[in-house]
């Protein structure tokens, strides 16, 4: 047996010699492929990580734009100690606007005037939150993993009257379609 295979083995020595380059062929093949899904892999992971900060950074601007509007909205009421006015705006925000877990609207002292959660109204803000949002002279975003908190300074005419906070749900906002409004209209 041994000698028959190795007449045939003597005897097709092309077709060895064609196999056994084929086998290279294909292992070469092989490892270039497995390089080739490597490369896509990170190539692909980094333009993952380069389209979500872009597009955090735009939520970002997003949400400074929506309540800069928002607190131009708020502070004319407070200006006339309209505060149940000022209620009326943030229900309405909290209804449009899923994404929102918490506004919250304080004096110029820090006293927190009105809430979405209720529990939090006539609490100085600096028993919930850092007391540095009481300084905030222009709309700053901060951003964890799990909320977008957008703290805001609300303006009369001359000087600082409050402060509103927006808590966002970062997951919930990230993962949703901000680019288009809610469909409002009444006839489809």
């Amino acid at each position: 047996m041994l000698k028959n295979i190795t007449n045939l083995l003597k005897t097709n020595k092309l077709m060895l010699g064609i196999l056994g380059i084929s086998l290279v062929l294909n292992l070469g093949l092989f490892i270039n492929q497995k390089r080739a899904n490597k490369r896509f892999q990170k190539e692909k992971t980094e333009i993952v990580e380069q389209y979500q900060l872009k597009l955090s950074k735009n939520l970002e601007r997003q949400l400074e734009l929506t309540t800069k509007i928002f607190v131009w909205s708020i502070s004319g009421s407070m200006m006339r100690d309209n505060y149940d006015q000022v209620d009326l705006y943030l229900n309405q925000m909290m209804q449009e606007e899923n994404n929102i877990a918490e506004i919250l609207v304080t004096d110029k002292a820090g006293k927190i005037k009105v809430a979405t959660n209720k529990r939090h109204e006539n609490k100085n803000l600096t028993d919930i939150y850092d007391k540095t949002y009481l300084k905030a002279e222009e709309v700053t975003v901060i951003h964890d993993n799990t909320q977008f908190r957008v703290i805001a300074p609300i303006l009369s005419l001359n000087n600082k009257i409050g402060t509103l906070i927006l808590e966002y749900n970062a997951n919930d906002l990230m993962t949703s379609d901000i680019t288009s409004p809610k469909d409002t209209s009444i006839v489809k």
